[in-house]
């Protein structure tokens, strides 16, 4: 009884320390042997935690420390979605490169791809302001670039090692575009909703499994 509410006591404190991106007690507490996946009352791991915090270095820590990276809290979130409703790019890069599997569902279906569908719907429902909409559009671009490039995806096996496959290559050119070099404020509105159209089309296929290429 003793051990167990010395594991729950640590991993409070695991909790607490990764929420305050305390790297010291962070360390010491894993070396003192407290589990890595001690969850708190709604199931959150301190990876569920770091990954909204957006600390890469924690993340990463936690990882190499054997943390779950498909762990889900009391509504089915794992860290990648929590990462992914954050915008946390480099932390969803090392949870795909850790295993984290983007198909997963929360409570309410959603993977998170889907939830970044949800999220780009919204905003151009919305009618948000160009450079708004376009930062948030770079953000989940980049979210499905890492997407694309760590796991499978209808079209990533369409190319040889080391060469970009047709998805990414389309990604690129999107980035590109709203780059807006040399281009004036009532095209850039253009651009951007122009891109935000045929990159949800692309999120569409990918939901569905059709080849886009």
């Amino acid at each position: 009884m003793a051990q167990v509410w010395c594991q729950e006591y640590k991993g409070k404190l695991l909790r607490k320390a990764v929420q305050s991106e305390e790297m010291s007690a962070i360390v010491s507490l894993l070396d003192e042997g407290v589990h890595v996946d001690n969850s708190d009352d709604k199931q959150r791991t301190a990876l569920h935690l770091a990954s909204v915090k957006g600390n890469l270095n924690i993340v990463e820590l936690l990882l190499k420390r054997g943390a779950n990276a498909n762990c889900k809290d009391a509504n089915q979130n794992t860290p990648l979605m929590l990462a992914c409703l954050s915008r946390k790019v480099p932390v969803i890069t090392a949870l795909l490169k850790y295993g984290a599997n983007p198909k997963l569902c929360d409570s309410k279906g959603h993977d998170a791809l889907t939830l970044a569908q949800n999220r780009l719907t919204h905003l151009q429902q919305c009618q948000v302001a160009c450079d708004y909409l376009r930062g948030e559009l770079v953000h989940i671009i980049q979210m499905i670039k890492e997407f694309v490039h760590q796991n499978e995806t209808p079209t990533a096996n369409d190319c040889r090692p080391g060469e970009l496959s047709s998805d990414e290559l389309q990604i690129e050119a999107m980035i590109s575009r709203l780059s807006f070099e040399d281009t004036t404020s009532d095209d850039k509105a253009g651009i951007t909703r122009q891109v935000a159209d045929e990159f949800q089309e692309l999120l569409q296929r990918f939901s569905t499994g059709v080849s886009v290429s």
